[in-house]
């Protein structure tokens, strides 16, 4: 059985709509020079078949959102005792934490 068939038609009917309503909604926005620089970008890339700059946008995307992740979890971990001073940086696979010295 398939991940598809696992759902009830009217989900998946749910999950089509509103992607079919993102679309347009962003149609919408670029048509009317209303889109953000982002949105315009990926659109732009999608359109033109440029899978290289499509795959590092991505890549940015994912490193946006986990590094935003792992810093929150950092500051849960810390709620208990914070720091006078706090600074984070990143490189491409980790988040760098200056160590007290």
């Amino acid at each position: 059985m398939t991940a598809v068939a696992n759902f009830e038609k009217t989900q998946t009917e749910s999950w089509f709509d509103s992607i079919v309503a993102t679309l347009r909604a962003h149609q919408v926005q670029l048509e009317t020079d209303t889109a953000s620089d982002e949105i315009t970008s990926i659109y732009n890339t999608l359109m033109h078949g440029d899978t290289d700059t499509l795959l590092f946008q991505n890549k940015l995307g994912i490193q946006r959102h986990f590094v935003s992740q792992i810093l929150l979890e950092y500051i849960k971990q810390l709620s208990k005792q914070l720091p006078e001073k706090l600074a984070f940086d990143f490189n491409d696979a980790s988040v760098l934490v200056p160590q007290k010295g």
